[in-house]
């Protein structure tokens, strides 16, 4: 007579079964300890410890009260904030800007937001946008640019030759800068900052872009100089930079609006 086939064990005591439900039954999302999140049109980035049963109501609070602390809002930071998600998927969400992307639910619970410490930060505190802001930067301008800019060659620079002039610039770094910044103070105090910009690119930047009254068009990540690169995403659209200082010269740098493809014919 054939043996008896022993029952496998579903016990919580012992046994594969038993492995797999134990497992099942310790496995707790984790949370994050530490949550980095974005404020407002600086965007500069708050740390807050958090947990996963803190609400985002809670989190907001927090938020606010690191924001203020701080005085990176301009003391404007007080009821009517609200936390975005702010990721990679903004976009194939449909907010073409920040404002756009939608609050978070007060009620809802960190541990199911599905956000860690992460780079870029997942999380963003929005004040209501007032008219005095300055417009917003779309997520497509996060990896791409567009600036104009007046470049002012000097003797210490390389390639001291103007190609506006055809000539070496026999100015000092010291007077280029001060050049520069005489002419940024002229640019801000224009009734019309962009157009008194271009003026002054196409009369005295030594850049060749002088021809289009410095504009440079859309320019990816990784394809100008890091100092340059860096002063334009810093800045909002449409606006100006402080004197920037490359190897090739000095620049006095603005932000436009990205140039819209042409329609496929």
């Amino acid at each position: 007579m054939a043996p008896k086939k022993k029952k496998k064990s579903t016990a919580a005591g012992g046994g594969a079964a038993a492995v797999k439900a134990k497992k099942k039954g310790s496995k707790k999302k984790a949370g994050p300890s530490t949550l980095r999140v974005l404020l407002g049109t600086n965007e500069s980035i708050i740390k807050i410890e958090v947990s996963d049963e803190l609400t985002v109501g809670e989190l907001r609070a927090r938020a606010m009260a690191a924001a203020a602390a701080a005085d990176d809002g301009g003391g404007a930071w007080e009821e009517g904030c609200v936390l975005r998600r702010h990721d990679d998927d903004a976009l194939k969400r449909g907010a073409r800007t920040p404002s756009q992307l939608e609050a978070l639910d007060d009620a809802a619970l960190v541990g199911d937001l599905d956000v860690e410490d992460a780079d870029p930060p997942s999380l963003r505190l929005d004040v209501p946008r007032r008219p005095s802001d300055p417009p917003e930067v779309p997520f497509a301008s996060r990896v791409e640019a567009r600036c104009a800019h007046v470049l002012a060659k000097h003797v210490e620079c390389a390639g001291n030759v103007s190609r506006r002039t055809g000539d070496e610039s026999a100015l000092t770094k010291g007077a280029a800068r001060g050049e520069l910044e005489a002419l940024r103070a002229t640019i801000a105090a224009a009734d019309d900052p962009v157009a008194a910009f271009f003026a002054a690119a196409a009369t005295r930047s030594d850049c060749a872009s002088y021809a289009s009254q410095g504009d440079l068009g859309n320019r990816g990540r990784g394809r100008m100089s890091k100092d340059f690169e860096a002063a334009i995403f810093a800045l909002p659209i449409n606006g100006l930079s402080g004197v920037v200082d490359t190897e090739v010269g000095l620049h006095l740098i603005m932000r436009l609006p990205l140039e819209e493809a042409a329609p496929a014919r």
